[in-house]
């Protein structure tokens, strides 16, 4: 029995040598809100759909894991995600004006991630190698809450209610999210590694994409209604058909990043 204890711990002793303990990394890319506004969209170039630099989506992040073997690692992440979203994208909101905005969202991370491969070992000079991952996680998500003014003007019988978003108003939320992703590496030089990772983030929120007005912090201007009762009756409608849909907001990122990876234990040395 003594025997068998201590050959286990050799092998233990030894697979956990030569896996590298720590990494650390950045990441960069390109973020979008899978919600009321973009439908299905999983990459939104900004409200006009164009590559314009001043509104690209964007997402940056920073990372520190720890990795337990070979294979495995818990990451701790903070991250920053500008994310643009544009009703006009999508015909049957096209009734909801005023929600071409942006959102800038922090994020901090905590996710178990699987390497298919032992990539978390140390590598000899010359030698290198590739693994597919997947990871899932928690998240909290800090997200901008801006405040929505509906104009609502009379045209004989009816009511005209145009929403705008002022983000100079915008307030903080706090929010969870449920990130889990698949990615690939490719290590390299000893302790580098590139990696390029798409990542899905259901979250608890409905008013990442402000679709939700009744999310958010809103006052009504009326303007030349002679009937108000009916223009409250008319906002009230128009406030529940645009309250998005059941579902919760996605925040998705496409990223490359590269890390550098470092220490190993004493015990078998």
């Amino acid at each position: 029995m003594k025997k068998y204890l201590i050959s286990g711990l050799v092998v233990l002793c030894a697979g956990l040598s030569f896996a590298q303990r720590h990494e650390i990394g950045v990441k960069l890319g390109t973020a979008s809100v899978y919600g009321d506004a973009d439908g299905a969209k999983f990459i939104q170039l900004g409200p006009d759909n164009s590559l314009n630099i001043k509104t690209f989506p964007f997402t940056g992040s920073i990372f520190y894991k720890r990795n337990f073997n070979y294979y495995q690692g818990l990451k701790f992440s903070f991250g920053y995600n500008m994310v643009f979203f544009n009703d006009i994208s999508l015909k049957k909101y096209q009734n909801i004006k005023g929600a071409s905005a942006s959102n800038d969202i922090l994020d901090a991370s905590v996710t178990f991630e699987y390497n298919f491969f032992p990539i978390n070992d140390e590598l000899k000079r010359d030698e290198t190698m590739w693994s597919p991952y997947v990871f899932a996680g928690l998240s909290g998500l800090i997200i901008d809450s801006p405040a929505a003014t509906l104009d609502v003007r009379q045209r004989g019988t009816d009511y005209i209610i145009t929403p705008s978003i002022e983000d100079s108003a915008s307030k903080k939320k706090f929010s969870v999210g449920i990130p889990f992703g698949v990615g690939l590496k490719y290590k390299f030089g000893y302790n580098w590694t590139i990696a390029l990772e798409a990542l899905f983030r259901p979250t608890f929120s409905d008013d990442l994409d402000y679709n939700n007005i009744k999310k958010l912090d809103y006052n009504v201007q009326y303007n030349g209604v002679s009937n108000r009762p009916a223009a409250e009756a008319a906002v009230e409608k128009f406030l529940n058909e645009n309250a998005g849909n059941k579902s919760k907001d996605w925040l998705n990122t496409i990223t490359l990043g590269v890390s550098y990876s470092f220490g190993r234990t004493p015990c078998c040395k």
